[in-house]
């Protein structure tokens, strides 16, 4: 093997390597929105999660056919035509995770708002609450105050309704 092949041969093995790097960082990519999308999203995480494991096993596909390519140049081009095809479908499940996440997001953000409605609401509910009260409590004490000035004077009670 001449040296500008082997040249060849080792930058089409650092192009390899690295496009290794990048699946693995997306993949750690996936594996942690998965794991946020999942407890607000059931139905999305079963999606996510087939999709972690075919990107597993397509990585799993690419160290195989990059072991290969180590042997032989013919074997090297398949293997960066899989690999390119991997890439371009990781790029395609992140962007719908992205989307996914979008949604997730807005959903919070709805969510937020009417848990922040709810408890204006019942803030207002507790103080209105709060305000019957201390009217029943100041209307009961001039009714008891009533019933004592009524005794202490020796009126009979008034007639019960």
């Amino acid at each position: 093997m001449n040296s500008q092949s082997q040249d060849r041969l080792d930058r089409v093995e650092q192009l390899l390597a690295w496009t290794a790097e990048q699946v693995a960082a997306n993949s750690r990519e996936i594996q942690e929105l998965h794991q946020s999308i999942q407890a607000s999203r059931a139905e999305s995480a079963e999606q996510n999660a087939a999709r972690l494991r075919e990107i597993q096993e397509l990585h799993q596909s690419i160290q195989a056919s990059r072991a290969e390519s180590a042997e032989q140049a013919a074997a090297q081009a398949r293997s960066l035509r899989e690999l390119q095809q991997v890439v371009s479908e990781t790029r395609s499940d992140l962007a719908h995770l992205a989307e996914w996440a979008e949604e997730v997001t807005q959903a919070l953000i709805t969510l937020t708002a009417l848990q922040q409605e709810h408890e204006r609401a019942m803030q207002a509910i507790n103080q209105r609450q709060a305000e019957t009260d201390q009217r029943f409590n100041i209307l009961l004490e001039e009714v008891r105050y009533l019933i004592r000035k009524q005794i202490s004077d020796g009126s009979p009670p008034p007639p019960s309704a």
